[in-house]
């Protein structure tokens, strides 16, 4: 063979492999923007399904979790649980801090939609689909968020939300007296999607369909098997350059089988509970894996409904909640809790401590149980022991807690305690209800507006039209709320936030016990940035390939 032969081929071999390379490229970009170093999949796991996906009806946290990375409102906030711009750029407040005027970020492009006849939009955000998003959660019968923004919304005479496009990216909400806005807006109540889409859609609407501006899209839930998101190539916002390209959620209720997928390769991280920490720690040290544990927004207490006998006297609930050694409690638990001596939790900046809280909350006192105690029998001229029930569900930590809280009560106070284990939905509908006079319960809010929490204790919004399952009817606690969170300073609302909590503390209107602190087990090299709130930010992910 000649050299000019040889020559050839090898600059044909080479110009091959160029457009091999070049080809295998493109294909692993899969339309992902230019940041994007290379393609991978994140494969992470829920206990439960995903349960809708219209905004204004999702209520659970799996769900919310999955479509935070879809949907995406006019702020937002981080993995450090602060609130950022989202969709506005910016914003300003009215001198009388009735009017919030939001200024929104031109360009941003909705995910597609599929072809939708009769249905004319540009796939441009404006004003019009922030107004018609917000109004809509608002005021559709549907909407179970609509409390969100719906009562502290001003209306105009006809009962529409005064939410009004003032220019193409300019909106201004006004509202019925002085709030801090943005604690509700991070909700799903004010996520954005295009204007009139769910009439488009026909049956079902949005409930069949995710069409936000996030850096996710939704392609496939096949319920008790998988959620798939995939990123989107149209979005305008920021994405860590070794984001995954997909996302894989396997639905899994059970942990063990859940620990097990993840031993086999077929998960990046599992949530640890109770029942497989000491298993997934040993794995975390055999692998070398990371073990990252989560301060949660949250709280697990024992709810008392105050409007039935005896749990209507403040000396009874006070003598029950200072009978509980909680330090104790918590080393059940293996670390994976911390200890609740008031309301507030760990994550919030209006947190005094346990120190502080021991001093000022439900520290463990035996003798000033039982003085309490012998206050309620001699105001109610009851017998004793005086006869209980505590109901609870769940798994083995509200099963500790339960048998704990028996054994530590009866040592202390002349009561007999019963319990009686339910299922979830038993307990939830004889709650809301208002027919179980004593509870375990717990919330963990999907969002850090501190605001929430205290809305579980809020006179006058008891179930179905609000979420008071303690029947807590104090007028005081109620204006304290209202002058509280028309404040603007945060150091003045940190301020107030104690002052409720101190409140709820004086009318022991609950039983804190706990704030949960899960871990979880992730594979070596895998990074998912994760809030207070368990939402999992997948566009912050990364791989170290």
């Amino acid at each position: 063979m000649s050299a000019k032969k040889l020559s050839n081929k090898l600059v044909i071999g080479i110009l091959a492999i160029i457009l091999v390379a070049a080809y295998f490229f493109v294909q692993n970009r899969g339309g992902i923007d230019a940041n994007h170093a290379k393609g991978w999949t994140l494969y992470d796991s829920a206990s439960a399904n995903l349960t809708g996906f219209d905004p204004i009806q999702i209520v659970d946290a799996t769900t919310l979790n999955a479509l935070a990375n879809c949907y995406e409102g006019l702020v937002v906030y981080n993995s450090s649980n602060r609130i950022i711009p989202g969709l506005a750029e910016r914003w300003e407040i009215s001198a009388d801090g009735l009017v919030w005027t939001f200024h929104l970020k031109p360009n941003v492009r909705f995910q597609p939609w599929g072809e939708l006849p009769g249905f004319e939009h540009s796939g441009i955000m404006s004003a019009k689909d922030v107004v018609y998003s917000l109004t809509r959660c608002i005021t559709a019968p549907a909407s179970f968020n609509g409390w969100w923004l719906g009562d502290i919304v001003a209306r105009d005479e006809s009962g529409n939300p005064r939410i009004t496009a003032d220019s193409p990216l300019v909106v201004s909400i006004r509202l019925k007296k002085p709030y801090a806005l943005l604690n509700r807006l991070v909700s799903m109540a004010g996520w954005i999607y295009p204007a009139k889409i769910d009439q488009a859609l026909g049956t079902g609407g949005l409930a069949s369909k995710v069409v936000g501006t996030g850096p996710y899209r939704l392609e496939k839930f096949v319920p008790d098997d998988q959620i798939v998101l995939s990123r989107w190539d149209g979005y305008t916002g920021k994405v860590g350059e070794k984001a995954p390209d997909k996302v894989v959620v396997r639905i899994i209720s059970d942990r063990l089988a859940a620990l097990e997928a993840y031993r086999s390769g077929k998960l990046d991280l599992v949530e640890l509970n109770l029942d497989i920490l000491e298993a997934g720690r040993a794995l975390a040290k055999t692998n070398n894996d990371t073990l990252v544990s989560v301060p949660a927004n949250n709280l697990d207490y024992f709810c008392m409904n105050i409007s039935q006998p005896p749990y209507n006297d403040p000396d009874l609930r006070m003598a029950l909640a200072l009978s509980v050694d909680r330090q104790s409690l918590v080393g059940l638990f293996k670390g994976l809790a911390t200890p609740a001596y008031g309301f507030t939790p760990p994550t919030s900046a209006a947190y005094q401590g346990e120190e502080a809280l021991q001093k000022s909350g439900f520290s463990y006192n035996p003798a000033e149980a039982k003085r309490r105690f012998q206050l309620f029998l001699s105001k109610t001229g009851q017998s004793s022991p005086v006869e209980l029930k505590l109901v609870y569900d769940g798994e083995t930590m509200p099963e500790l807690a339960a048998q704990f809280f028996k054994d530590s009560v009866e040592k202390i106070l002349p009561v007999k305690l019963q319990l009686e284990k339910i299922t979830w939905p038993e307990l939830m509908q004889d709650s809301f209800g208002g027919k179980l006079g004593f509870h375990r319960l717990w919330w963990l809010i999907a969002t850090p507006s501190e605001d929430v929490y205290f809305q579980f204790y809020m006179p006058g919004k008891t179930p179905p039209a609000g979420i008071n399952i303690s029947r807590y009817d104090n007028p005081e606690f109620a204006q304290r709320y209202d002058e509280v969170f028309s404040r603007t300073s945060e150091k003045n609302l940190i301020a107030g936030i104690k002052e409720l909590e101190q409140i709820l503390i004086t009318d022991a209107v609950a039983i804190p016990l706990w704030h949960n602190k899960p871990e979880f087990l992730i594979r070596k090299g895998v990074q998912v940035p994760m809030a207070s709130t368990l939402r999992k930010f997948y566009a912050e992910s990364a791989n170290e390939f």
